[in-house]
């Protein structure tokens, strides 16, 4: 019985372990900010830390803290891709997990949200 135990822990885990949403396809995702927030007060090494709310592309949407950046450049709709970086270290062991990043370049993070009309509504403008 013990074997069998063993046999679909070692089944379960080679499982896991090929799941598709991996550290190696997770550096090709790409993805839209939903919305942000900048936090002047928290501590940051780097302050202010900016936190967005990202749509993936092919399905998925967390919140994660977005790295190099300037915080007047980040914007709804723009775009952004995955990095993996250092949180924090603590007793010499340095604890890393997924950033975002702006895309550079691309003509989606050139997008602004304006107020303007006869209804001063908010709109995405893009150039």
């Amino acid at each position: 019985a013990f074997q069998e135990v063993l046999d679909y822990i070692i089944k379960a885990n080679t499982l896991k372990n090929t799941n598709p949403i991996g550290a190696d396809l997770m550096a090709d995702v790409e993805g839209t900010v939903l919305t942000f927030t900048v936090d002047r007060l928290a501590y940051s090494p780097s302050p202010p830390i900016v936190f967005a709310v990202v749509d993936f592309d092919g399905g998925g949407r967390m919140p994660i803290e977005l790295t190099d950046c300037d915080p007047a450049d980040v914007t709804i709709g723009a775009r952004v891709e995955m990095t993996f970086r250092r949180l924090f270290t603590a007793d010499d062991i340095h604890n890393y997990f997924w950033k975002a990043r702006l895309v550079r370049g691309g003509p989606d993070n050139a997008a602004r949200l304006v107020r303007g009309g006869p209804d001063n509504a908010a709109r995405l403008v893009r150039g």
